[in-house]
């Protein structure tokens, strides 16, 4: 309400008093919320920079002296920056430096995958305290028996971490399939068809009395994507995953983009041929039947029992690692298999490219990783088919980075801590 309303106000009740609080909490509730996002800031820029003094803060920010030594005092008091010795200077009095102290929270990370359940512990520089692997088969086992298993794990990731249950800032959960993000909800997991509209939120939070976040695990790792990895300057931003399955998150103007129903960035279920065959999903001819790791070695296998020849002899006992080495050495049944994938995937990216325009698109794909040649491939087959955008106006890599999918569970707590005031819960 604007302090012009408050005068009408007053001239209709003539209660000035009454007006006089009104206004008075308005106005500290404006300067309570401009503190905080102020001081997260300052945080914000001392963890980029690693340790840091007053001054530079000062400039970085374009807050004054007074306000930084303010904020800075506060801070230190709640331990949450700390003194880390003085600048190097070349005359005068030398400042001191403060860092963020990292361990002034941690966050727990699980990721559930179809196969098994990796839990972690981190600190707020994203530092591995602990982390367990458990097998699981999410396909065949009870949804209860599956969630007892997660749960068990979180306890024992906070016990080997010697960690107490007040200083943990939340648990990220992360699954292979569409979640509603605001409930928490797992709406299905497609190779897992047991898991249907599991309230996976509530069910944990109950259990380990902690706050719980859940949601599918490509959003996380755009979530990491956007604070760890990603160039500073993006701001729209594709991450696509090729594993057991395909899938992407996206950002939009450094925000994470869900959709409507929680299915934006299923595109492993995107159609690339029509009269292709029926996938887990239901639908035809989707490009996870061409271009995951269990679906390429399965083509590989079907053509070798079909009589085609290839250095791959062994059908039972053919992994992805034999595929590649064989694609590596120009096998020409190993060498097929990925160009067709890669066919698929060239008219997917390109469907993204028009689709968002974004500024960056990243891989994680480990078998593009392993065929340098056939990336190129795909990137020049890209661009040739998509004459509306230039080579330099979009980024696209392919990379490898460990523990991704777990870490992106984290982020989706870390995003809450670091993305607004409102829900940073240290401040």
């Amino acid at each position: 309400m604007s302090l012009i309303l408050y005068r009408d106000l007053y001239n209709l009740l003539g209660n000035k008093k009454f007006i006089n609080v009104k206004i008075e909490v308005k106005m500290m509730t404006n300067t309570g919320s401009l503190k905080k996002s102020n001081m997260l800031n300052v945080i914000q820029i001392i963890k980029e920079k690693g340790s840091i003094t007053k001054p530079d803060i000062a400039a970085l920010t374009g807050l004054t002296s007074a306000s930084i030594h303010n904020f800075i005092q506060e801070l230190s008091e709640k331990q949450i920056v700390l003194e880390e010795g003085v600048n190097v200077s070349n005359g005068g009095r030398k400042a001191l430096l403060y860092r963020f102290n990292a361990k002034i929270r941690y966050i727990i990370g699980v990721y559930i995958a179809l196969t098994n359940i990796t839990a972690c512990v981190y600190d707020l520089d994203f530092n591995e305290k602990t982390k367990s692997v458990r097998p699981i088969d999410l396909a065949a086992n009870e949804v209860e028996y599956s969630i007892k298993c997660v749960i068990e794990e979180i306890e024992k990731a906070i016990i080997t971490a010697g960690i107490s249950p007040q200083s943990i800032a939340g648990v990220g959960i992360t699954v292979p399939g569409p979640v509603n993000y605001e409930e928490g909800v797992v709406n299905k997991v497609v190779n897992a068809p047991n898991w249907k509209n599991i309230p996976l939120k509530s069910m944990i939070e109950k259990a380990i009395k902690l706050h719980v976040v859940v949601d599918k695990e490509t959003s996380g790792i755009v979530l990491y994507d956007k604070w760890f990895h990603a160039e500073e300057k993006t701001r729209n931003l594709v991450h696509i995953t090729i594993t057991n399955g395909v899938g992407s998150g996206i950002l939009i103007n450094r925000q994470l983009y869900r959709g409507e129903h929680n299915i934006a960035g299923e595109i492993g279920h995107m159609c690339v041929n029509p009269n292709g065959g029926v996938c887990n999903c239901g639908n035809i001819g989707c490009i996870e039947l061409y271009a995951d790791n269990p679906h390429i070695m399965g083509i590989v296998k079907s053509k070798l029992k079909e009589g085609e020849q290839s250095s791959l002899s062994n059908i039972n006992h053919i992994s992805m690692e034999d595929i590649l080495t064989a694609a590596a050495e120009k096998d020409l049944l190993a060498t097929s298999v990925f160009r067709q994938a890669s066919d698929y995937l060239v008219l997917v990216l390109g469907n993204i490219i028009k689709m968002f325009d974004p500024d960056e698109i990243i891989f994680d794909c480990y078998w593009l990783y392993k065929l340098p040649d056939m990336f190129s491939y795909i990137i020049n087959k890209v661009f040739i088919n998509n004459k509306m955008i230039d080579r330099t106006d979009i980024k696209i890599n392919v990379e490898q980075i460990d523990d991704l999918f777990l870490k992106g569970s984290a982020t989706l707590i870390y995003d809450e801590l670091f993305n607004s005031y409102q829900t940073c819960t240290f401040l």
